[in-house]
């Protein structure tokens, strides 16, 4: 569709990066978006735009949610074939029955129902070049799912923005000023700089009428002037009898030199695919550079990442290397906790000091507050009693270590709340402290071992943990 060596040259370049790194990048390319109402001659359309069937092709509803396909135009050494977004284990397919199969059975999974989640299909061709079209659900009032209003909304939102080109479709049999896809397409287009209109079924026409003012350009009821290319479609019956496309291109030529003697050689398949190839070309045009300079940009950023991060190592120096990050985490933790003086923080307290003003500060208030508690908790008579209780009935001796231990563990126990609090506060800083220096924007090395970084945190709540159990 699109003759442009470099646009050829910047897919094939994807396509070796992609088989590279197994990545699916892509151009965002010009669109041609197909909209029309149900059984327009959308998908029969489409078919012969691409040169092969795919779009299941029916009467009445047959695509029942948008189907997006983007052709990709691969080098000689790369194999043909379409992928499935839906079906991702069923691989590179090169049976087009088989995949419009896939399509028709995926449909049918939602009942008939009208749905818009699309349909995503990838065509790796040597000889097709590349663009992007998408097949839209027929528009109707007589359908399950999505209403006619919401069918139109659907339509408009793949229209509208600027680099989709319009194929608004058309039956001949229909009277063409109530035509649903030229006022969707004027909604959008006014102009109708992206609009082109396919004016389908020129052989099923009224007898003794014909589609001669709508080829011409006789349009006195449309908003703005649009050129209009005509086509036979392929029809039930030639589906039943297998007429491939080869043969309908010949028998659509041969109707309209019979019928459109002056305009045959503006209208047919073969003068829609060249029309589309001269609407895209000037969008195209001013696109490549603007995709040239996003990829440019793209690229430094990876030279950037690239040149931080370190070097492969031989593998007999990988564990000195990793010796030497491990070191330099353990030497900045030491140097945040002993403290350092030379870029003091002014907002909050970290590190070092702040674990001592959580020992010196807030423990120390938790304790005061405890023992205020505690006042006068113990009375004389609280004990007296307990020195009764270690006598005998036949003895007056009294035991004073366990009424010791038995008062004390009483006091100890409004300890435990800020002893526990002073813990949880000291745990937090060291693992702020470690997170800190693991993160640590200078250091390049630790930033380009996620699983390193992992390992060492865990180590660092491992020791704090059983330190604080410990002294606990």
């Amino acid at each position: 569709m699109i003759h442009d060596d470099d646009h050829n040259k910047l897919n094939e370049f994807l396509a070796e990066v992609n088989k590279r790194l197994g990545s699916k990048l892509e151009m965002d390319l010009p669109r041609i978006v197909v909209i029309g109402v149900q059984s327009a001659g959308k998908s029969s359309v489409l078919n012969r735009v691409i040169g092969f069937i795919i779009f299941p092709q029916a009467s009445g509803t047959t695509t029942t949610c948008p189907i997006i396909l983007r052709v990709f135009k691969i080098p000689e050494s790369e194999e043909e074939g379409i992928e499935l977004d839906n079906f991702p284990d069923a691989g590179r397919i090169s049976d087009n029955d088989e995949v419009m199969a896939k399509i028709a059975n995926f449909m049918e999974k939602n009942g008939g129902k009208l749905v818009d989640t699309p349909i995503g299909v990838r065509v790796y061709s040597r000889t097709l070049l590349p663009f992007t079209v998408i097949d839209m659900p027929g528009i109707t009032k007589l359908a399950e799912g999505l209403s006619e209003d919401d069918l139109i909304k659907l339509s408009l939102k793949y229209i509208t923005e600027k680099n989709t080109k319009i194929l608004a479709v058309t039956p001949a049999n229909d009277d063409i000023s109530n035509s649903v896809a030229i006022q969707l397409a004027q909604k959008v287009d006014p102009e109708g700089k992206r609009t082109l209109v396919v004016l389908t079924k020129i052989d099923m026409m009224e007898k003794g009428t014909n589609a001669l003012d709508l080829l011409s350009g006789k349009l006195p009821s449309l908003k703005q002037k649009l050129e209009i290319v005509g086509l036979v479609n392929r029809s039930q019956a030639d589906i039943k009898k297998g007429v491939t496309l080869a043969l309908q291109l010949q028998n659509e030529q041969e109707f309209l030199k019979e019928h459109y003697t002056d305009l045959a050689e503006q209208n047919g398949i073969g003068y829609l695919q060249k029309r589309l190839n001269k609407l895209l070309m000037p969008h195209l045009v001013n696109w490549l550079p603007d995709q040239l300079i996003q990829w440019k940009e793209k690229l430094q950023l990876c030279i950037d990442r690239l040149a931080k991060h370190p070097q492969e190592l031989p593998l007999n120096q990988e564990l000195d290397f990793l010796y030497k990050i491990v070191r330099r985490f353990e030497d900045g933790m030491k140097t945040e906790i002993q403290g350092c003086t030379q870029h003091p923080e002014l907002h909050y307290l970290y590190g070092g000091v702040r674990i001592k003003y959580v020992y010196q500060k807030r423990f120390y208030e938790g304790i005061v507050a405890a023992e205020k508690a505690a006042q006068n908790s113990i009375t004389k008579e609280m004990i007296s009693n307990a020195f009764m209780n270690t006598e005998s009935y036949n003895s007056i001796r009294s035991y004073a270590e366990p009424v010791f231990r038995t008062l004390a563990k009483e006091e100890i126990i409004r300890l435990v709340e800020p002893a526990l609090k002073c813990a949880d506060e000291v745990f937090d800083e060291i693992v702020k402290i470690a997170d800190r220096n693991l993160k640590e924007k200078g250091d390049k090395d630790l930033t380009h071992f996620p699983a390193v970084q992992d390992v060492l945190r865990q180590g660092v709540i491992g020791e704090a943990t059983a330190k604080l159990q410990t002294n606990a």
